[in-house]
This record gives structure tokens, sequence and C-alpha cells, in this order.
């Protein structure tokens, strides 16, 4: 919940602030030890044992406690497609925030939505135009008009399950203790949707997933991926001063 952090070294702010046990500077520059790390259920020092139950704790996380989420894709090939996002989410408040850019030859997507409860509200470039619109996460014809910041955690999250990893030790990144996992491959299925994955995923002793870097070929051409979770349980959502015209439309 809001104002819980994460699991992780306890003797760092958030901020880099000094607390009992030193400052974030001090924490980046020790030493860490495998045994000083609390794996997560589904891994081990020596391998991934269940990336099912990984990808259980992970979703659980981002549904439980707050957040801010930045996620970027970007062509690796003649692609053109690209998307820049980025999410804050609370739990305790109920409110979320999302901003969302992306662009393909043909056409641009621009827009950005705030939840209050099952009140979702949204501003929309088009072209030279905005428009506001307004609509209730309680009527199933609305679920899906536009992803929230929970929908836009969850769907770019989505593929950890569908990859195989190693584990490749501890580091400390951004004051945080994680496990580096290294992507081996694709989980072999009839219906898979990538092709020659590559990257890493830093996940910590809570399963929270602090930062990522994929790189895939699909059908649709060869991407790159990069996703960072920040200010874990300390995210406060601010209403957007276009809400009211949202509200008027």
């Amino acid at each position: 919940m809001s104002g819980c952090t994460e699991s992780g070294n306890p003797t760092t702010g958030t901020d880099g602030t000094e607390t009992e046990g030193g400052t974030e500077a001090a924490v980046n520059d020790a030493t860490t030890r495998k045994g000083d790390f609390d794996y997560p259920e589904g891994l081990s020092e020596e391998s991934v044992s269940d990336v099912e139950r990984l990808n259980e704790q992970v979703l659980d996380s981002v549904e439980s406690t707050s957040f801010t989420f930045d996620y970027e894709i970007e062509p690796a090939g003649e692609n053109s497609y690209e998307a820049s996002e980025t999410a804050r989410y609370d739990p305790e408040s109920e409110e979320g925030l999302t901003r969302v850019k992306a662009s393909t030859d043909e056409k641009s997507v621009n827009y950005a939505t705030y939840q209050s409860g099952s009140k979702v509200y949204m501003v929309e470039g088009l072209g030279r135009r905005v428009e506001y619109s307004t609509y209730d996460l309680s009527s199933p014809e609305n679920r899906f008009d536009r992803r929230t910041a929970l929908d836009t955690a969850r769907e770019d999250l989505d593929s950890i399950d569908s990859l195989t990893y190693a584990v490749d030790g501890v580091e400390v990144r951004a004051g945080r203790t994680v496990a580096v996992l290294t992507i081996t491959g694709a989980i072999e299925a009839d219906d898979s949707w990538v092709s020659d994955p590559s990257g890493e995923l830093y996940v910590s002793e809570a399963a929270w997933p602090v930062e990522f870097h994929f790189e895939w070929t699909s059908s649709e051409g060869s991407f790159e991926a990069d996703g960072e979770f920040s200010d874990i349980g300390n995210t406060t959502v601010e209403k957007p001063d276009w809400v009211q015209k949202a509200k008027d439309s």
C-alpha cells in the first residue's frame, strides 16, 4: 500500500538521503554477496525454477503497491513503430495517471488518462485538436477503451513468463540489491510472439522488476524496450488541471 516500500536494502532512502544504515552512495559502493539476497519464490542462486510463479508475484506487486513506471520501445531495424509511456498508480487512493505517446509512419497517438476509482478521464491530441472524454470502468464496454496506469504496467510486463532466463549473480542498482536475470530464449509454444529474445531483467527481493532491457524480433520487426520502476511504495498521484475539462465534455 502507499507508504510501504518494497523489500530491498533497508539502509537507503528512496531519494538517496542518509538513513540509519548509511547513504545510497555507500550502498552502491558495497560489495554484494549472494548470501545477502533473499531470492523471491521461483528464483534461486542457480536458476529460475518457476517463471510463472515469479510473474504472479510481479503482477501482484503492481496491483497492491504504489509505483512510477517508465517504458520505452523503439525499432532496432526498419520498423518505424516507437512508443514512450509513463504510469503512476496508488492503490490506496485508487488513483492512476498515464501518459502515452506512440507513432508509426502512418499515424501517431498522444493521450493521457487520469483514474479516480472507477472514473477515468482522458485528454487526447488529434493533430492540432485536443479532445476530452470520460468513461466509467464499471461499464464493460469502456473497460479497455484506453489503458489505465495499472493496465499499462501489467501489459508491458506480460511477456515475462513467455521467456526463459539464467541467473547471473546479484548486484546493486540505484541503491537496490537485485538479482540479474539474463534472457536465454523464448518458451517454446505454437503461438510464441517473439524470436531471438535477449536482454536482462533485474529483480528485487520483493519480486519487483526494478529495471529491464529486452530485445526481440517478431512478425512486425525488431525492437528494443527499456523499463524501470521507481518510487515504489512512495508514489502519489496528483489530479491534472485538464480533468475538469474532461468532466465538462
